[in-house]
């Protein structure tokens, strides 16, 4: 039973949500402790630079700004 379970695909697209919500967790939080990595800063600058595109955060400002004051 279990098994099977493992194998549908909805196991599987859930898996992939739950993993692309991680890696950017992840990178949240080295970013704020201070040992980011190069894949972590391009993933965040690549999300900051969406949101300013999308107008929800304006050219001066960072998305890490409402984590760090």
């Amino acid at each position: 039973m279990a098994a099977q379970g493992i194998a549908t695909k909805k196991s599987v697209k859930l898996d992939d949500i739950g993993f692309g919500r991680l890696v950017f967790l992840l990178s949240l939080r080295r970013a704020l402790q201070g040992s980011a990595n190069a894949e972590d800063i391009g993933l965040l600058d690549a999300i900051n630079d969406s949101l300013q595109a999308l107008g929800l955060l304006g050219s001066s400002k960072t998305f890490l700004d409402s984590f760090t004051g």
